[in-house]
């Protein structure tokens, strides 16, 4: 099917903090954002537009992951935001 759709979307959801989520609510791939990981899902990781969003450091790691793999700055959009966790009262 991907080969059939030139406009293909691919969405990693890597689950930062697994010992927080509700079982089954991913089937998708855990764990860092590395070459290994993007490899195993697309082709040619030159080829799309990246967009990133999370927390600064993985943002940060993700971006650099991508520039040491050549893809061009203007391929990589990205967007941090801090999570503040409220405390029961």
């Amino acid at each position: 099917m991907q080969s059939r759709n030139v406009n293909r979307k691919l969405s990693l959801c890597p689950n930062v903090h697994p010992h927080r989520a509700t079982p089954g609510w991913m089937d998708g791939a855990t764990g860092p954002i590395n070459t290994q990981m993007l490899s195993n899902y697309i082709s040619n990781l030159q080829d799309p537009i990246y967009y990133v969003a999370g927390p600064p450091g993985m943002v940060a790691g993700t971006h650099q992951t991508l520039v040491e793999l050549a893809v061009r700055e203007e391929d990589i959009r990205t967007e941090s935001f801090t999570v503040i966790e409220r405390k029961s009262i």
